[in-house]
This record gives C-alpha cells, sequence and structure tokens, in this order.
C-alpha cells in the first residue's frame, strides 16, 4: 500500500510541476488525504482524527 501512495504522490507531483492546477498546500492535502483514506480502514485508531475536518 505504501509503495503504491508513493507512486501516486510522484505522479501527483510531477504533473503538478508541469501544469500547477492547484496551490502547494491543496495539493499536500490530497496526498495526506490519500494516505489517509488508505489507513484509516486498517487501523483501529484513526491516525489523524480531525483531519477531514480540518481540510473542509
Amino acid at each position: 500500500m505504501l509503495k503504491s501512495w508513493l507512486v501516486f504522490v510522484q505522479v501527483l507531483c510531477v504533473d503538478w510541476l508541469a501544469e500547477p492546477t492547484c496551490s502547494r498546500s491543496e495539493l499536500r492535502d490530497v496526498c495526506i488525504g490519500a494516505v489517509l483514506g488508505a489507513l484509516r480502514p486498517l487501523l483501529p485508531v484513526d491516525p489523524a482524527p480531525g483531519w477531514d475536518s480540518r481540510a473542509a
């Protein structure tokens, strides 16, 4: 899962460098949101409680 997420982040960042369609902080939030979305179902405790309300 981690390797897939890293590839996702790499592709997203390369695309963003070629054509920035959002801010750097929005890009960061997408990357963090993706890893949290993958981890939350696997862990007994939320690794980042409140992240969804922060990003909204």
